[in-house]
């Protein structure tokens, strides 16, 4: 599995970073556990990929017409600086850029209260549409989707029922190069352990380099930053943002699953000690992923209750009494040699409440079995991406 992509500089400044956005990680941790924890029972579950940044600014976008208990359970998915952080992850345009739309059903047009438009607007560049829901809407919204993911996510909803009166999307699009690409022709068929004790070849990357490495009783852990894209005259970066991939191998003898659902948290994030880089020979798998899923149920384990019930408070939103009636999530996700292309969309579907909710030597790290994995902005330790790799040949 994949536990953690992250991007750091220095064990100093990841200190700091973790302390400032430490609500960002246990909502990373928790999701990942709760879905992972749904998808259990089978023989092999698949490779699992959910994007926390996408789920919260889609869900920041609801929070300007929650109120009440509504609004506290909903700020206890979100990090304290959300308003800020779409802006902030993107101002370069470049690694990341995140796109926001709303679409209202023409029937409540009327009722949308002006305030909760304009400070999704003013705060998330929301692009806002009134239409008709039929499936010339549910071709409209997949066709947003696909273009602000660059046609990795061709469609996040399938239809738009009666009770379907508004939809909030948010869309992700990540693509960086390694700061030390893996060469093509190390890359050679290896043994990857499966979780049922099987094995499986796949195309094992390999690099020996200075990487900032941590190891504990209970996994290795190593950081593969990503190159900032730099000015063609003068060679400066352009970019104020950092990306890092940090992935978690468990000991041999953990289970993944066993790792996941105990050890992992943001305070076990914070406690692995990350200290001057280290010569690593790392092993890495390539892998290509499409994760598709409903996030209520692992939400709903996550103790959020109230915003899918008949007593949400969302008169902020509309004079039309609304619930959550779905959260939807597509993500993507690709490594090679070169680097890292990502995507993930969220749609919020808001429906009447009378609506019922849906369900010195080198350090040797091979990564030959599953793994979990962040994809993190480091300058404000933000998780991007959250997934977990059974087997790297699964898409």
């Amino acid at each position: 599995m994949i536990t953690a992509l992250l991007a750091v500089t220095t064990m100093a400044a990841a200190t700091a970073k973790t302390k400032n956005n430490a609500d960002a990680w246990d909502v990373a941790c928790r999701l990942l556990q709760a879905e992972k924890q749904m998808q259990q029972g089978g023989k092999e579950a698949p490779n699992l990929c959910v994007s926390p940044l996408s789920l919260e600014l889609a869900l920041a976008m609801v929070a300007e017409g929650a109120s009440g208990e509504t609004a506290t359970e909903l700020s206890s998915l979100l990090p304290a600086n959300v308003t800020n952080l779409s802006k902030e992850l993107t101002s370069d345009g470049q690694t990341l850029t995140a796109a926001n739309s709303i679409w209202v059903n023409q029937d409540i047009a009327t009722n949308v209260k002006k305030k909760f438009i304009k400070n999704n607007v003013k705060k998330y560049d929301a692009e806002v549409t009134r239409l008709a829901f039929n499936p010339a809407a549910v071709a409209r919204i997949n066709l947003w989707c696909k273009d602000k993911t660059r046609g990795l996510i061709p469609s996040i909803i399938s239809q738009l029922n009666a009770d379907d009166k508004m939809v909030l999307v948010n869309a992700l699009y990540f693509k960086a190069e390694w700061k030390n690409e893996f060469k093509k022709n190390q890359t050679h068929d290896r043994p990857f352990h499966l979780s049922d004790g099987s094995d499986i070849e796949v195309p094992m990357m390999l690099q020996t380099s200075h990487l900032s490495y941590a190891e504990d009783d209970y996994c290795q852990a190593v950081g593969l930053p990503y190159k900032q894209k730099a000015d063609e005259q003068s060679g400066e970066p352009i970019e104020k943002t950092q990306y890092a991939m940090y992935v978690l191998l468990p000991k041999e003898g953990i289970r993944i699953t066993d790792f996941v659902n105990r050890q992992l948290s943001a305070s076990y994030w914070k406690q692995l000690k990350f200290g001057a880089e280290e010569q690593v020979r790392l092993q890495l798998p390539k892998w290509e992923n499409n994760y598709s899923t409903s996030l209520v149920r692992p939400l709903q384990q996550m103790g959020i209750q109230r915003i899918f019930s008949p007593k949400a408070q969302f008169g902020g939103i509309s004079k039309t009494p609304l619930t959550v009636g779905d959260i939807l999530q597509k993500t993507y996700i690709k490594v090679d040699e070169k680097g890292t292309e990502a995507a993930a969309a969220t749609a919020v579907i808001m429906r009447l409440t009378s609506a019922a909710p849906a369900k010195k030597r080198p350090i040797e790290m091979t990564v030959d079995r599953p793994f979990v994995y962040f994809l993190v902005e480091t300058t404000t330790n933000t998780p991007v991406f959250a997934g977990i790799v059974m087997n790297p040949k699964t898409k």
